[in-house]
């Protein structure tokens, strides 16, 4: 099937995704909303959120966890360490340049981000959970930020 073959046959998002999309966003192009799958481009919207959110998250939690485990085992600090860090602190960057939207989702998340991210770094280095604090010790600033 062509582009030029849409208004005839508009895929069905069940039976081929790529084209579905293709499709979609043809439609789009050309101002065509009454033909729109509306409901499932809205849940592929909501459901693109929800990915850049994890991501995120995913990518404070390393960083956090390569900053507690710098803390708690300094005689055990390595370059990949200080590599992690730096990568996670770009990748965040990165993404907060997208969407400046979620520095506020980042506020939102830390408290939990803090948690796996403390599990992690006492998987990771045998420290018993308890060693770390509680609540994350460091500001967004210091998260974010190199020293």
């Amino acid at each position: 099937m062509t582009l030029a073959d849409i208004s005839e046959a508009v895929p069905r998002y069940e039976d081929d995704f790529v084209l579905w999309a293709e499709t979609q966003a043809a439609l789009l192009r050309r101002r065509q909303f009454n033909a729109l799958d509306i409901a499932n481009l809205t849940e592929e919207i909501a459901s693109m959120v929800r990915h850049e959110r994890r991501a995120l998250k995913h990518r404070l939690e390393i960083l956090l966890a390569h900053l507690l485990k710098c803390e708690h085992q300094p005689e055990r600090h390595t370059r990949s360490w200080d590599s992690t860090i730096i990568e996670q602190r770009e990748r965040i960057a990165d993404i907060l340049t997208d969407s400046p939207s979620l520095r506020t989702h980042l506020s939102e998340v830390l408290p939990r981000a803090y948690q796996h991210a403390a599990n992690m770094a006492a998987a990771q280095t045998g420290i018993p959970r308890g060693n770390f604090a509680k609540d994350c010790p460091y500001s967004l600033a210091e998260i974010l930020e190199p020293t």
